[in-house]
């Protein structure tokens, strides 16, 4: 009946509702046909009685069978050019409190009689009610995300830490790309499923150095975390490190992150501004400068450094290197041909440390942002989605004494800062949520398996709203917009085309789990501390008293 219209990806489809819809299509043609040629009589009233009686009992299976198959709905939604929208439209038949959020046609609304209740509202802690049909009202104690058991800081280690973040570099293409990652990671350890938590670098960025969600930050006006929020520089420098960041002055002066840092140089900026040209190498040389400033004693701070360099050159647009030719004029060999260029440079920082005598008494991270797609789900570049493509970054460590290793459980970015932290012996701030992964680096031996959380939601830059969760091989996302799921068995299908929810007999309780964290999620974006959009139900905030006028005395 809600047959796909116009496909994308016709691997992700069901075709039995194609074939339903050419049935439907030759039958209704042949009845107009039939009527055409004969006098309207008993026969012809039985006929339209009988063809009514079934567009009912089609529009009824349609309406019940949405709600029961998730592999469904992603196939009309995602699948489709017009299946989806259609099928939201007759679901307002069946919105019987009129909040636009119907019980039947996949709608997902727990009580069709209140106007208050459905799903991806704001839901009140400890009131009894499930306002969001999550299937359980919000426990403030029942949080996912905190609660980390820390031991007392090991013994202090006199190293340095070069802190890389690559803008927009996903994993799966920097191991084609970026053969200077690949010699790194062959003598340091490598986490292959690393996660960034958001799709934007204004919310992964702070997610990293303040091991907390992206919903759960203090950002001001500006995108900027506030004061109040604890970063690994301040951490850093109180601990009497020299601090420096060195980036694009788009992302990082407007932004802000430039918290404990005593140089921020955004020289870079005077090469590349949202893709004006390639700043990759000027940011490489400045590092080095400054690194070569830091050990002649020119410097402010203790006797170890931490550098912080972003490289941007990945992001969108992509323009053309002329040392790194590009295979074609597509956005995706241009992207490429930036990964390359922005490797070699970042192979270049390595080597300039080894040069200087630093490695062996330096921490060395590399990760990225978040990732870039180009119509891998019917998308470009980011922002929006909880794919792979989009979540899964580089994330190579190196430790001084500590060899080649790899690590296969996730990691989300919370885990960073703490485990770097941990590694100089440095007490962790109780404001961090990530647990340390420490031990892992330096023993190989398996942390036990923990979900890694994902985020994005609407604010003024993007209209996406989903969370997801990796636990193990398996990644479910929750639509909360659309009010719907995808699960995933990563080491089956890597590409995420087939939905196992309906059949996954972990999917009850992946939904379980993250709901919970969707309840928590919505309950601090109402908080209406990160700039983004509101949830709606969300309290209302007092209006600011208003001061009376008068002479000042």
């Amino acid at each position: 009946f809600l047959a796909p219209v116009v496909l994308k990806e016709l691997h992700t489809v069901d075709l039995r509702p194609a074939r339903l819809a050419l049935l439907w299509g030759v039958s209704l043609i042949g009845f107009v046909v039939w009527t055409g040629r004969r006098p309207r009589g008993v026969a012809w009233l039985l006929a339209a009685g009988a063809l009514a009686a079934v567009f009912g009992a089609g529009f009824g299976w349609s309406a019940a069978a949405l709600g029961d198959s998730q592999r469904r709905l992603l196939a009309l939604d995602r699948d489709t050019l017009l299946a989806g929208k259609v099928s939201r439209r007759l679901g307002r038949l069946g919105d019987g409190d009129g909040d636009g959020v119907p019980r039947l046609f996949a709608g997902g609304d727990c009580d069709d009689t209140d106007p208050s209740i459905r799903p991806g509202v704001y839901d009140a802690p400890g009131d009894g009610v499930d306002q969001n049909c999550t299937g359980a009202d919000l426990v403030l104690a029942e949080d996912p995300i905190g609660g980390v058991q820390r031991d007392p800081p090991g013994e202090r280690q006199r190293w340095n830490v070069v802190l890389v973040t690559l803008d927009a570099v996903r994993y799966d293409l920097s191991l084609q790309h970026m053969p200077e990652l690949r010699k790194l990671a062959a003598e340091s350890v490598e986490f292959t499923n690393a996660y960034a938590h958001s799709a934007a670098t204004y919310w992964s960025i702070p997610a990293l150095l303040a091991s907390k969600m992206p919903s759960r930050l203090h950002m001001g006006r500006d995108q900027t975390p506030v004061a109040g929020e604890v970063l690994l520089t301040e951490v850093l420098r109180q601990a009497g490190f020299h601090t420096g960041l060195f980036a694009n002055v788009t992302i990082f002066f407007v932004r802000g992150l430039r918290q404990g840092a005593m140089v921020a140089n955004y020289d870079t900026s005077h090469f590349t501004v949202h893709g004006a040209k390639p700043g990759s190498a000027h940011l490489t040389d400045g590092l080095l400068k400054h690194v070569d400033a830091f050990q002649a004693g020119q410097l402010k701070g203790g006797e170890s450094m931490f550098l912080w360099g972003h490289y941007y050159d990945p992001h969108d647009p992509y323009f053309e290197v002329p040392e790194e030719p590009a295979a074609d004029s597509s956005d995706k060999a241009r992207y490429e041909a930036l990964l390359r260029y922005t490797d070699r440079h970042v192979g270049r920082l390595v080597q300039g440390l080894k040069d200087r005598g630093l490695w062996s008494k330096t921490v060395f991270v590399v990760t990225a942002d978040h990732g870039d797609e180009f119509l891998d789900h019917g998308h470009r570049v980011h922002g929006s989605t909880r794919y792979e493509e989009m979540t899964q970054v580089p994330l190579i460590v190196h430790v001084p004494g500590v060899g080649h290793r790899t690590i296969e459980g996730p990691i989300g970015h919370l885990e960073v800062a703490p485990t770097i932290l941990d590694l100089l012996g440095i007490a962790i701030p109780r404001t961090f949520t990530g647990r340390s992964r420490a031990d892992e680096v330096r023993t190989g031996e398996a942390a036990p398996l923990e979900p890694v959380f994902l985020e994005v939601f609407p604010d003024s830059n993007y209209a996406g709203h989903q969370v997801g969760v990796r636990l193990g091989d398996l990644k479910l996302i929750y639509r909360i917009s659309e009010n719907y799921f995808e699960l995933y068995d990563l080491a089956a299908d890597p590409l995420e085309r087939d939905n196992v929810y309906d059949v996954h007999p972990e999917a009850p309780r992946l939904r379980e789990l993250l709901l919970r964290y969707a309840d928590h999620h919505l309950y601090h974006l109402a908080r209406g501390l990160t700039g983004a959009k509101l949830p709606e139900g969300a309290p209302e905030k007092p209006a600011p008293r208003k001061r009376k006028r008068g002479k000042r005395k």
